[in-house]
């Protein structure tokens, strides 16, 4: 009799539980979560944006990269309609032909100039620096036409299947821009070299802060920095003017963590609108489970907190930064188990995004600025002294000010708290005097 007993007893909790992990009771979305998502689908036309041009700087030269963009854009939004309409199993997003595209840069000639004996190598070989200029210069040209736009809005709302702008040709393009800038600086014209080059930069920092994407954004980071690099070498020594630290608008990342928090919201409204492609990626069985027992809503405002903090995590200064890491008070997505949304406490275990490095490398390239800027008027022999430990670089670390610098391997950085794989909290700087004229 008591093994009856516990057997129903079992079987009616089963039961429960069943009901409650399949009951079609989602919550409300947030309000705010919802905002976010509204304010990453406008994909309203804007003046002077050069998100066309932008998507077609890979045509062939004899192309106007504008008319080719806005072709793969209508292309993309047929075959998109095509798949959330249900017509399409599948979303095969349009690509320009391969055997069009315009030649990247590539060869032993380039390379980073933060590495060590990088500006020796480019300024040491014109011919090839001069080749390398013919060979790529429609994409050298293209590239400072993109920086003339207002700004780069995506066009189509952020998905998780949306494709990527070319932004390879758009790094490749900055590099034979500083090559640009190089030759200039070794046939003599030295203020016109400068000139290039700080103009560069202004035009980085202002996509820098209006950047719609999280990888727009580090793109045009990364850029800066390496121009930051070049500086450092072509600058004469009584150069003054300080390079500033990046804003508040430069830095915070709360517009392009709405566009990446869209996808989310976009992708779970795709779900619900097509069930069947459960079935589609994880068959019959798993399907229906995931299916109905996924709460949209639900798994959205679980994610929403991990992105609101982040953003605000961005709104800090680099030692406000440090002190949080250093106390282990960061922000970290925790998924969890939900009973009630067991469809969706899977999605979120394996959609659980990595954000703060990325709030780290701004801060990382404010070091870099600070470093710049104490070692722009020093001349050779000051800074030959400083490599050899002689002689101090007199700046404070932005994350830890009772911090100063360290020699590395020729370089000098600081130390930060999370590592620093693209050595933006490092400096070079050249130790040979002018470089020589060909």
């Amino acid at each position: 009799m008591k093994i009856k007993y516990i057997f129903w007893g079992g079987a009616s909790l089963l039961a429960l539980l069943l009901l409650i992990a399949f009951l079609p009771v989602d919550s409300k979305l947030d309000a705010e979560a919802a905002a976010w998502g509204e304010a990453a689908n406008d994909t309203a036309e804007t003046t002077d944006n050069g998100y066309y041009y932008l998507m077609g700087i890979m045509a062939a030269a004899e192309e106007d990269p504008a008319v080719a963009g806005k072709a793969w854009l209508d292309e993309y939004l047929r075959a998109e309609r095509e798949f959330l309409d249900g017509a399409a199993a599948e979303f095969i997003a349009p690509e320009y032909p391969p055997e069009k595209m315009l030649p990247r840069i590539s060869g032993d000639y380039y390379c980073m100039l933060n590495e060590q004996g990088c500006f020796a190598r480019l300024t040491g070989d014109p011919v090839t620096l001069r080749r390398e200029l013919a060979t790529h210069a429609v994409l050298a040209q293209r590239y400072r036409r993109l920086l003339d736009f207002a700004e780069l809005k995506p066009l189509t709302q952020p998905t998780l299947y949306e494709s990527i702008p070319p932004y390879r040709y758009l790094i490749d393009g900055h590099r034979v821009n500083q090559l640009t800038i190089i030759l200039a600086q070794l046939s003599g014209k030295r203020a016109v070299s400068l000139e290039m080059l700080r103009h560069d930069m202004a035009q980085l920092r202002r996509h820098l802060a209006s950047a719609h994407s999280l990888i727009g954004k580090m793109v045009m980071l990364s850029m800066f920095a390496n121009d930051l690099n070049l500086l450092l070498y072509i600058a004469p020594a009584d150069a003054r003017q300080n390079v500033p630290a990046l804003s508040a608008e430069e830095r915070t990342l709360r517009p392009q963590l709405q566009r990446e928090f869209g996808s989310i919201v976009n992708f779970h409204r795709h779900l619900a609108a097509h069930p069947e492609s459960f079935e589609t990626q994880a068959g019959p069985i798993g399907g229906w489970i995931m299916r109905n027992s996924l709460k949209s809503n639900m798994s959205v405002n679980d994610m929403f907190p991990y992105f609101q903090e982040i953003a605000e995590l961005s709104a800090l200064d680099a030692a406000a930064f440090n002190a949080r890491a250093a106390t282990g008070d960061l922000p970290e997505f925790e998924p969890g188990f939900s009973l009630r949304n067991v469809g969706g406490s899977f999605l979120n275990s394996k959609a659980s995004p990595a954000l703060i490095p990325y709030v780290a490398r701004l801060h990382d390239v404010d070091c870099k600025i600070a470093l710049a800027n104490a070692a722009l008027p020093l001349d050779a022999t000051a800074w030959k002294e400083i490599l050899e430990g002689r002689r101090e670089l007199a700046v404070a670390n932005p994350y830890r000010p009772e911090e100063k610098p360290y020699v590395e391997a020729g370089a000098v950085c600081f130390s930060g708290p999370f590592p620093d794989e693209q050595r933006h909290r490092c400096i070079r700087k050249t130790v040979d005097g002018e470089p020589r004229k060909n």
